[in-house]
């Protein structure tokens, strides 16, 4: 990192860090997209790591009531700024699109897009959605990866609307803290079986090729 961006800690998980290094290997390097930047830990970690010709940040920074996740009550436009800030170090390479997923996807061009993360509204019906907006935006070669893959095997926990509900922090009255519904992997299984693609799981990451496979040890 240069001593610019020093001042911001990297952040991402290792399951994260491991699609950085997938990345790398292979040698992408155009426009990334990322769905669901809220405080841009990730965004950072990409351009330190891959140092992508171009980031767009699609995040509308907006409480909807079908997002069923904690993070709704955040206080969104607080956190809309410390992303900004943060990721202020790589200047004009990085553009914020205030906007939902799907009307971000109709400004790109099909095929010109080297690497999209999805990890905005995990929900069944929303990760499926993603998945069949941004794919045809990659290019030939490219990679997309979708986040928080925790819905799991047994399909006996999801509810009728094929999520399944997480708390992973309770506060000291043993009320939900961090919590969300997640379809993603449901989703990832489906996009794929339907078209015929492998899908590949890296910790809580779903990883999809287009036009090629790479060995994943």
């Amino acid at each position: 990192m240069t001593a610019l961006t020093q001042n911001f800690p990297r952040i991402g998980r290792p399951d994260q860090q491991d699609i950085l290094s997938i990345i790398k290997q292979m040698n992408l390097a155009g426009t990334f997209v990322e769905i669901g930047t809220f405080g841009g830990h990730f965004a950072f970690d990409m351009m330190a790591a891959c140092n992508p010709q171009k980031l767009y940040c699609v995040d509308p920074y907006a409480t909807y009531d079908n997002f069923k996740d904690a993070l709704n009550s955040e206080p969104l436009e607080d956190v809309y700024n410390e992303a900004k800030q943060r990721l202020l170090p790589f200047g004009d390479k990085v553009e914020f699109l205030r906007m939902y997923s799907e009307e971000a996807a109709s400004r790109f061009a099909d095929e010109s897009l080297d690497f999209v993360y999805i990890d905005g509204n995990h929900r069944y019906a929303y990760a499926l959605k993603d998945f069949e907006c941004w794919f045809p935006k990659l290019r030939n070669g490219g990679l997309l990866c979708g986040d928080d893959a925790t819905d799991g095997e047994d399909d006996s926990q999801r509810n009728e609307e094929g999520d399944v509900v997480r708390v992973w922090t309770r506060n000291a009255a043993g009320e939900p803290q961090s919590w969300g519904h997640y379809g993603v992997l449901k989703a990832a299984r489906e996009f794929t079986q339907k078209r015929g693609l492998q899908l590949y799981q890296v910790g809580t990451q779903c990883v999809i090729f287009k036009g090629r496979d790479l060995v994943i040890a």
